[in-house]
């Protein structure tokens, strides 16, 4: 399988420009979708995403408002340590996304992370909840059981249909 990845840092955050902050987050993943589709060689109607720590809300919540806008077009998403960033309830989008497979990945420990995925439930959610308290891209990190990666793996199969190597 070919994947296209496009990776982007919400306002305040990283390389992008200040201004704005956290009131303009949900507005910056449903955009990060628009801009996504319009890349040459972008299949617009089977588009995915992944993030961590805010990114893990900007991945269902950019993905939901995406197919509100567009009525479809994201497949699926998945989180790693979500917390109710972006102003949009996890459970309440992981409801909204469905049938499409929404997966939750977060550590006991780690604040509001390990509560927003178990709030969440349905025939195409699933929740890893591993023990400490290791937040976003902290659970890439080899140790935990299973790999993260390969829920990350498993999950991209799913979503797409095909062995992803």
């Amino acid at each position: 399988a070919s994947l296209a990845v496009f990776a982007f840092d919400f306002r305040d955050y990283g390389e992008s420009e200040k201004g704005g902050g956290g009131s303009n987050w949900k507005l910056d993943a449903q955009a990060a979708f628009v801009a996504a589709a319009g890349f040459e060689g972008v299949d617009a109607t089977r588009m995915t995403a992944i993030g961590a720590s805010i990114g893990a809300d900007g991945a269902p919540d950019g993905c939901l408002l995406y197919n509100q806008d567009a009525g479809s077009g994201c497949v699926g998403a998945l989180s790693l340590s979500p917390g109710n960033y972006l102003g949009m309830n996890y459970a309440e989008t992981v409801t909204g996304l469905a049938p499409n497979p929404t997966w939750c990945l977060a550590a006991e420990q780690d604040g509001e992370s390990a509560p927003t995925c178990n709030s969440a439930s349905g025939e195409h959610y699933r929740s890893q909840i591993y023990a400490g308290n290791a937040h976003g891209m902290m659970l890439i990190a080899p140790g935990f059981d299973p790999l993260s990666m390969t829920l990350i793996q498993e999950f991209l199969e799913l979503v797409f249909g095909e062995t992803v190597k």
